[in-house]
């Protein structure tokens, strides 16, 4: 894997290379970028007579070799520019492999995933303060390092690691001095699967457990593909993903270290999972709106929770979800005026049900509050699903809501 391809790539930068339709023989000369906003662009040099000539071909693949060796594949490409004389020029990717030339449907026993919020919700940053002697020296102040936690979870085809990597720059006596922990969930999977079976199986889920955890906008930061027996790995790139790591401060809903038995609360959730799907990916994609809201918004919410009421515990009445939540309405603003002004909201946003104009005013004037407590009351459920015990719930959504309230 060549440091410098990747970097050059990361930067923006215009890196050349030789570049072919997988399965193909017909090699060409190209120039790639990279940007996380719009994905991979091949630009085209010369006659390409392996590449597709008609915007309407299937997705396809294609593989280069960079200028300093470093090995790429596009992902489901599209063709995007051909001359009049129907050469193509252009050809965009979505998601981008590096490291190695691979298919779609290549196996891999191993995967490595972080979001952007994973380190903070494990709260392990490797460092350690250890007490000194006042009566010898009142300034001394020790910083130790230790590894990071290791916590080893097995759950249904995999065996999941959440440990962390530590870097620091050069040890001595400098002002400069820096140490950065980064926490990853390794997955080692009983059978190599392919790429997109481990993304719904073990990524996605952990995708969705950070977006109750910190209530704002997370995604994959780290995504690593890695087959020790053939010496082959791979970084995967997708277009979208622009969120970043932020400072700590601490303003999740709740942490690893507020599960009691952190193994059995992993178990539950990708049990869960696979039980109410889409409903936690649809939670996430609330979340994932930031500070955005509209009545789509309330809908993804809406139907996040009454997937899950409907497959978990066999009801969508939202007093029962409450009633199960186990949280007092003066924190969540779930009164029963409230539900029944979400059942009122969610069938005005989807079906456009006839209401008259002060209900339909309240409607819209409320749609802020009803899609936050919509959010509130499902995650007072999911918190009680990952074994928080009542009393501690209500102290995390009481710390969690006390900037902005729901009533």
């Amino acid at each position: 894997m060549s440091q410098r391809d990747r970097t050059a790539l990361l930067a923006g930068e215009a890196v050349v290379g030789e570049f072919q339709v997988a399965g193909t023989d017909g090699i060409v000369p190209g120039v790639l970028y990279w940007s996380a906003e719009v994905g991979a662009t091949l630009e085209l040099i010369g006659e390409a007579p392996s590449f597709p000539r008609s915007f309407g071909h299937p997705p396809f693949e294609v593989h280069g070799v960079l200028r300093n060796g470093g090995d790429v594949t596009l992902l489901d490409c599209m063709l995007r520019r051909l001359t009049m004389f129907d050469r193509p020029t252009h050809v965009s990717s979505s998601a981008l492999a590096f490291g190695a030339h691979v298919l779609p449907d290549t196996r891999w026993p191993r995967a490595v995933y972080s979001t952007a919020a994973l380190s903070e919700w494990r709260n392990d940053s490797a460092f350690h303060f250890p007490m000194t002697d006042p009566a010898q020296d009142p300034f001394e102040f020790r910083i130790a390092f230790r590894d990071p936690v290791r916590d080893v979870v097995k759950v249904p085809g995999a065996e999941l690691t959440f440990t962390g990597n530590l870097k620091t720059s050069t040890v001595g006596h400098r002002p400069d001095f820096w140490a950065r922990t980064t926490a990853v969930m390794v997955v080692n999977a009983n059978r190599s699967q392919s790429v997109s079976t481990l993304m719904t199986r073990y990524a996605q889920p952990l995708r969705a457990l950070m977006a109750l955890a910190a209530d704002r906008p997370d995604d994959l930061i780290r995504e690593v593909y890695v087959d020790l027996a053939k010496q082959r790995q791979i970084e995967v790139w997708r277009r979208g993903r622009t969120i970043r790591e932020e400072e700590w401060n601490f303003r999740y809903l709740f942490t690893a270290d507020d599960l009691l038995d952190y193994p059995r609360a992993i178990r539950a959730w990708w049990r869960l999972q696979r039980q109410v799907w889409p409903a936690l990916d649809l939670l996430g994609d609330h979340a994932n709106e930031g500070s955005h809201y509209s009545p789509g918004r309330f809908l993804t919410a809406f139907s996040a929770l009454e997937r899950y009421g409907d497959i978990r515990h066999r009801t969508t009445d939202l007093r029962k979800l409450r009633s199960y939540g186990g949280i007092d309405s003066s924190l969540t603003g779930c009164t029963n005026r409230a539900l029944e002004l979400i059942a009122v909201t969610r069938g005005y946003v989807t079906h456009f049900n006839n209401v008259d104009d002060k209900r339909r005013a309240e409607v819209e004037a409320n749609v802020l509050k009803s899609t936050r407590r919509v959010a509130a009351l499902m995650q007072s459920c999911l918190l009680r699903n990952l074994g928080i015990k009542k009393r501690h719930r209500h102290e995390l959504m009481t710390q969690h809501y006390m900037r902005w309230p729901l009533t």
